[in-house]
Parts: C-alpha cells; structure tokens; sequence
C-alpha cells in the first residue's frame, strides 16, 4: 500500500476516528454515573431550598442526596384526564430519626411542586413550596432561566426569592395567583410580591405560570387529599 495514498489516507482517517469514539465512549461510561448524580443533587438542592432547608454551597453531592432522602419524599399523583402526572415532593422537619432508609418521618413541613413557563427569551423553571395550610408561601427557586442579567434573570437573585416567603397563594377574593407591584411600595396585599423593575415580560410570564400552576395543584391537592394527613 502506498504510503500517503488516497487508501492510506482513508484507512488512516478512519482508524484515527474510530479510536478517538471508542476513547469518548469509554469517557462517557466513566463519567456518566457521575454527571447524572450532579443534575440529581442540583435539582434536589433546589427543591430543598424551597422547602426552606439550608444547605452548605461545597455541600457534594453525596451530602445532598444523602440528606434529600432522610428529609423529603416524593409522591406522583396521576394527572386529571389522563394528563402528565403531578409530581409532589413533600419536606419532613429534621430529626435524629429518619425514616430508616425507606421514607422520613415527623411532622409535614411543606409541599414542593415545579412551576414554569415561557419567559422574555426562554424558558423558565422552577420549584414552588406551600405551607401545611397550601393557603401560603413557604419558598421559592428557579433552576433555569434564560432572561437577561440584571433584569429578568434576578428571579434567581435572593432578594426576589425571599419577597415570596409567607404570600398566600390567593388574593382577599378567593382568586389564585401572585400580584406583583413595585418594588418598596407599601403597604401591600397578603398575595403582593416585590416586582423586578424593567423586567416587565419576565415579571408577566412569571405571574402567568403561577396563577395557572398553583391552581392545577389546589386543585389536585383536593382530589388527591393532600395535605389533609
């Protein structure tokens, strides 16, 4: 075979390609445990910091899960008409005590669910937390979100985090959702939440998707009896 060849060239080529995927598929095996127990960790920090648990920032991700277990249980409840399951994640106050390996135990502290939607550019996901009551706000987290820094994208920051702790879920009418006005007004209503100044269409979305997953879950929560245990 002639060295430098069209033939050579090619056999080449592909062994060179053919090596480099079985090295990438040795890496992706390696690593994928890995990397899928990272997101599982990120997400489960999420819904615990809704809940209202407070977590080291160098907590590994062997800690968090680890924790998740003995404080959280998720529940899955079938959706209305055949729709996607509703999935709950209920907090249990902390203890000596877990519930040995299998679920926690102790006094219901909260009810997490996912909230999202579409934002000014992108989608937007998060986690929301009810008190026992589902009546109130016990926390909030937004996991993904492509708005713009330093506007839309403060729905990550603490202060708007925070401005949601204690809201009721309905205003002084029965009517479900979260108002949002201007950021230091007073005073405000039981469902009133500080505003994100010049995040006009990020602010809409996010009172949009509230309004309409917060009463998918009530209204789940009534079928089901949750919260009534």
């Amino acid at each position: 075979m002639k060295k430098r060849g069209p033939v050579y060239v090619w056999c080449y080529t592909v062994g060179v390609a053919v090596a480099f995927g079985l090295v990438l598929s040795f890496v992706n095996q390696l690593t994928a445990p890995k990397i899928k127990a990272n997101r599982q960790a990120a997400m489960c920090r999420e819904i615990m910091r809704a809940l209202g648990y407070v977590l080291r920032d160098d907590a590994s991700s062997e800690e968090i899960l680890a924790r998740f277990d003995a404080v959280v249980a998720e529940r899955e409840y079938a959706g209305a008409s055949g729709g996607r399951p509703l999935v709950v994640w209920e907090g249990y106050e902390e203890t000596d005590a877990p519930g040995g390996g299998s679920e926690p135990r102790g006094k219901v502290i909260g009810y997490a669910f996912r909230v999202g939607g579409v934002g000014f550019w992108g989608p937007i996901e998060g986690v929301l937390a009810l008190e026992p009551d589902l009546a109130t706000v016990r926390g909030i987290s937004f996991y993904k979100d492509e708005e713009t820094p330093g506007l839309g994208h403060e729905i990550n920051a603490e202060w708007f985090r925070n401005a949601f702790k204690g809201k009721r879920v309905r205003d002084a009418g029965g009517a479900v959702g979260v108002e949002f006005t201007a950021r230091g007004k007073e005073p405000k209503a039981l469902n009133e939440v500080d505003a994100i100044t010049g995040a006009t269409e990020t602010t809409n979305s996010v009172k949009a998707f509230l309004v309409r997953d917060i009463g998918a879950f009530l209204d789940a929560a009534e079928r089901r009896g949750i919260g009534k245990r």
